[in-house]
């Protein structure tokens, strides 16, 4: 059965940019059964940002980005079964050992509901802000997987990379998932990216919006995974839904809600849905919601 995500960018917005009232459409989300709530993240963001943006339209520079580690925290003290994600979280930003210690902490405090979407950015100058090199994210990313799974696994745990090395180390406390966290990739499907899916993770948090290539895409994973030597579906794949305008420019949620079948029958697990975009008003996130979840039985 098809799974439902909502990412919460842009939800403030219809609150008049108060946090609160969005903490109350997650609680919201979770009792009526959405399945994923995601969070996306940038540090810092530079003023060339929105013309250099490679996707959609960048938000305004003075866009709160909240730390998604710390706002997950908030959320899975909040709610009950929805799993937490990301999408996706700038690793390459983080200190492995670090980075290691609080997935596995948010892991414990929200009863093992935490799937990280790990990406490797984009933004050059948030990374020289960072003092970390833009180039070589790549396979800074790649260790930090192996080194955040040595860590949660192995006790005492030992790892020697280019970028991250330990030995026998001890890093409590431990993951409540088992053998670890679920660790997604919000990567590019080139044939590098296809490797790195079929090898590293465990969910590809896929961005382009066109089914008809998505289902090219989940085939050609599958066959990749299999020639890593890993069942076909080790890796699930989260599929983003774009929102449709009609001709007044307004979301027009029946319109968006006809795509659902297209990326169903490609072969997406998990579709993600962006409330904030959807909706106008505060007053039909409600109808939104139920109309997504409705999904889940067809």
């Amino acid at each position: 059965m098809v799974q439902v995500a909502i990412e919460v960018r842009h939800v403030h917005e219809l609150f008049g940019g108060e946090l609160g009232p969005v903490l109350e459409f997650i609680r919201t989300a979770d009792r009526k059964g959405i399945d994923q709530v995601v969070i996306a993240d940038h540090v810092v963001v530079c003023e060339a940002a929105p013309a250099n943006y490679p996707g959609a339209k960048f938000p305004p520079l003075d866009y709160p980005w909240y730390e998604p580690v710390v706002a997950l925290s908030v959320i899975a003290a909040q709610t009950q079964r929805i799993r937490l994600a990301t999408g996706i979280l700038i690793s390459p930003l983080r200190p492995a050992v670090l980075l290691a210690k609080q997935l596995a902490t948010l892991d414990l405090v929200s009863g093992g509901r935490l799937d990280i979407g790990f990406g490797a950015g984009w933004q050059r100058e948030e990374f020289a802000a960072c003092g970390v090199s833009f180039e070589g994210r790549f396979h800074r990313m790649d260790e930090q997987i192996l080194a955040c799974r040595a860590l949660w696994g192995d006790v005492p745990a030992s790892f020697r990379g280019d970028t991250v090395a330990f030995e026998r180390m001890y890093c409590f406390p431990r993951p409540v998932q088992s053998p670890g966290i679920p660790i997604w990739l919000g990567i590019s499907p080139t044939e590098a990216g296809f490797n790195r899916l079929a090898q590293l993770s465990d969910g590809w948090i896929r961005l382009d919006p066109d089914p008809k290539r998505l289902k090219t895409h989940i085939d050609h994973l599958r066959e990749r995974v299999v020639a890593a030597g890993r069942p076909a579906n080790a890796v699930r794949v989260r599929a983003q839904v774009p929102h449709v305008l009609d001709s007044k420019g307004q979301p027009n949620l029946a319109a968006t809600l006809d795509q659902v079948p297209a990326y169903i029958e490609s072969g997406a697990e998990i579709l993600e849905f962006y409330p904030g975009r959807i909706c106008t008003r505060a007053d039909q996130l409600d109808r939104f919601l139920e109309a997504i979840v409705a999904i889940k039985t067809r």
